[in-house]
């Protein structure tokens, strides 16, 4: 994720299967042009749809991504991967380019 203009901030990123928040992560900003990321370890229960959700610190929403975990051999889920637009802190609040 990368983030302009929310140094001192955190943003939480959530990790979502079938509506069921599976992990949360908060993550600092560092500087005026921050880049960080989350990770999760794929299981197989995991092979299907999913969604990250990027919040603020107070819990508003700020972004969505919807992917799809795919079956490996023998059942095991593949890695998976993607790239978040920026997210761009403006005027005291929170805006997506």
């Amino acid at each position: 994720v990368h983030v302009i203009d929310g140094e001192g901030e955190e943003i939480i990123v959530s990790w979502v299967k079938n509506g069921e928040r599976l992990s949360e992560v908060r993550l600092p900003i560092g500087s005026s042009s921050w880049r960080t990321w989350s990770s999760m370890t794929l299981r197989p229960g995991l092979v299907g749809p999913m969604e990250v959700h990027v919040l603020d610190e107070e819990g508003m929403l700020l972004k969505t991504e919807a992917f799809e975990i795919l079956a490996g051999g023998e059942g095991k889920a593949e890695r998976a991967s993607m790239e978040m637009e920026t997210v761009v802190q403006e005027d005291g609040g929170w805006a997506r380019p």
